[in-house]
């Protein structure tokens, strides 16, 4: 998914930025879900360790609640990995991609608009955007693998047309948004 970014976050003196986005994972699942379904799935869980120890069966309960514990832990990694993003910002004489893993360390790459082509990996057959690439003079800078597809298809229909203007020497609008 793609957010449009604060214009005010550049530093004074840098040129207006005409292009900005912030791209973030989809989570189909949210915080509260997530919690009913863990009610859920321990509540049956723990129904079946009472009847297993009725039975005499003990030792199941370790597995039972070995089984909550670790779908707990998979999940809060996957909520964790939700919370990276990416931020693409252009500006007359500068791209900036700066991505922010859910653990929260950064790394921003740099390119000039000018020079930078964009690049997507079509699928034909299923008629879908599988990739966008940022390339200039030799260097692709892979974006928003995390995207769904149409995400990325309309991340790539917004920012092409803005690079392809910039190439012109044309000036884009004040602020070009991926968002409508």
């Amino acid at each position: 998914m793609a957010d449009a970014t604060n214009p005010s976050d550049v530093s004074p003196g840098e040129p207006q930025p005409v292009f900005a986005a912030r791209l973030t994972p989809h989570r189909s699942l949210s915080r509260n879900s997530f919690t009913v379904m863990m009610l859920v799935f321990a509540a049956l869980a723990f129904s079946s360790a009472a009847a297993f120890f009725v039975m005499g069966a003990w030792p199941i309960l370790v597995f039972l609640v070995l089984d909550v514990g670790l779908i707990w832990v998979a999940f809060e990694m996957n909520y964790r990995s939700g919370k990276a993003y990416e931020d693409v910002v252009v500006t007359p004489n500068r791209l900036t991609i700066r991505r922010v893993s859910g653990w929260g360390r950064e790394t921003i790459e740099e390119l000039h608009p000018v020079w930078t082509r964009l690049k997507t990996a079509y699928d034909p057959e299923e008629e879908r955007v599988l990739a966008v690439k940022l390339e200039s003079k030799g260097k692709q800078v892979p974006v928003g693998a995390f995207m769904n597809p149409d995400d990325k298809e309309s991340f790539a229909n917004a920012l092409g047309p803005v690079l392809d203007e910039l190439r012109r020497g044309g000036r884009p609008p004040a602020l070009a948004s991926a968002l409508p």
